[in-house]
């Protein structure tokens, strides 16, 4: 992982958050659960989502939502399936990421620009930690969100590049939003 080229892990709490869950995996590919202790990081909380796995159907519930990722959705989605929140371009790219998240068994990162005239309003950079119970398929995943609304450009240190396959091009439902993910 190369925090200095990823503009998601620019993000100080972001950074953090992936260094505490590399630290409870004490070296596993995918960390337990029961390692995962949230008032070992009571900092970071307020940008912390827990999404656990419902299985046979393979769908997304948020167990958890930290106050700001609520506060900035408008909402606390907590107890929610991510398929129940809408069919928008934005949902779909997120469960997008938590499958590949899951089937991957590795962190999944992402940044959003959402704005007009090419530059970004908001800018909303996200990881995806798998998490275990213990049966060594992906069961929960720890999510770090956070938001930056300061009008820029999106963050360079890589140019979203749309021939790029970790470039989804979702504009023909949502012109003003740009997406891209990153495997760690």
């Amino acid at each position: 992982m190369n925090s200095i080229n990823n503009p998601v892990l620019t993000d100080e709490a972001l950074r953090s958050l992936t260094e505490h869950w590399r630290l409870i995996g004490q070296g596993a590919s995918v960390p337990l659960r029961r390692n995962f202790e949230p008032m070992s990081i009571p900092l970071l909380l307020p940008d912390v989502c827990l999404i656990e796995l419902t299985q046979p159907e393979r769908r997304f519930r948020y167990r958890l939502i930290g106050t700001r990722v609520a506060e900035k959705a408008g909402f606390d989605a907590t107890g929610c399936y991510l398929d129940e929140l809408g069919c928008g371009t934005t949902i779909t790219f997120v469960i997008k990421l938590l499958q590949r998240c899951v089937d991957l068994r590795q962190p999944v990162a992402s940044l959003s620009g959402f704005g007009t005239g090419g530059r970004a309003s908001l800018i909303v950079r996200r990881v995806f930690l798998p998490l275990t119970l213990g049966r060594g398929a992906v069961d929960q995943i720890l999510c770090g969100q956070t938001f930056d609304q300061n009008p820029q450009p999106m963050p360079s240190g890589r140019e979203i590049d749309r021939s790029s396959p970790m470039y989804m091009d979702l504009a023909a439902s949502s012109p003003d939003a740009e997406h891209e993910y990153f495997d760690l």
